[in-house]
Parts: C-alpha cells; structure tokens; sequence
C-alpha cells in the first residue's frame, strides 16, 4: 500500500475545506484502494449497533467504526495485508454542519484514498467525493 504523510495530508483537506481544524493522530498512513476500504467496512459493518429511530448516533458509527478498522488493522497486519502493524490506514472522523447525506451538523468518516479523498457514511455504507454541499469544519485522523 501506498504511504502518505500527515503533511500531505493537510495539503489535500485545506484544498476542500480552507482553514478545517485538525487533530492528526500519526505522522504516516496507508493510502487504501477505495474498493478495498468499503470492503473492510463492510465486514466490520455487522460489529455495530443498528440505529435507532429518533436518536442522532452519527457521531457513534463515526467514531466506532474508525475504532473497528484500527483494531482490524492489528489482524491484517498479522495476516501480512499490511506491512507495518505500526502505520494506521488513513481513516479519520469528520464534522460539519452539512454534507450530502445531512443538512445539519452531522459526523461521518473521510479517506484519502488511491482514488481521490472520500467521505464516507459508515451508518449506510455510502462514499462520495466531496462537493460544494459538503461543510466539513473538524477532523479527527
């Protein structure tokens, strides 16, 4: 997989949302193949409580299922998917206060992937590259 740098990583996020604020949890990440990723979550997908009616859990599915891969990351790198059980796959946890899937303050999940940086809905297992809809305004990566 390829690697890329907390560095870079700014560069690509400032680029969609000016001025985002950032909380970097590594220095490097693997870049995931987008097609590979949404696999890994969706085998993670069962691990997660269902939503429930009237309640607002995104942050939950945001933050549990960045949780869930890392852990996962420990497997694959047992199963030499991943070379350096060290290195976190970029993965991260976005806010903002509207994006495609919500016209309200909402938490998703984001990637910066071989094709292009994603935002994810791990709740429905949707991704999509942002647009003008999507205010992102916090990352947790």
């Amino acid at each position: 997989m390829k690697k890329i740098s907390i560095s870079e990583t700014k560069k690509i996020l400032n680029d969609h949302w000016p001025g985002i604020e950032r909380v970097p949890t590594d220095r490097d990440f693997y870049v995931p193949d987008l097609n590979w990723l949404m696999d890994q979550l969706r085998q993670l997908h069962p691990e997660m409580p269902k939503h429930k009616a009237n309640k607002f859990a995104c942050e939950e599915f945001s933050f549990g299922s960045w949780f869930l891969l890392h852990r996962h990351r420990t497997l694959l790198s047992e199963q030499q998917v991943i070379e350096d059980a060290d290195l976190n796959i970029h993965y991260g946890v976005l806010w903002g206060t509207s994006f495609k899937n919500a016209i309200a303050s909402h938490y998703n999940n984001f990637s910066i992937t071989t094709d292009g940086l994603y935002i994810i809905d791990f709740e429905s297992l949707q991704s999509w590259k942002p647009g003008r809809q999507d205010n992102a305004h916090w990352s947790f990566e």
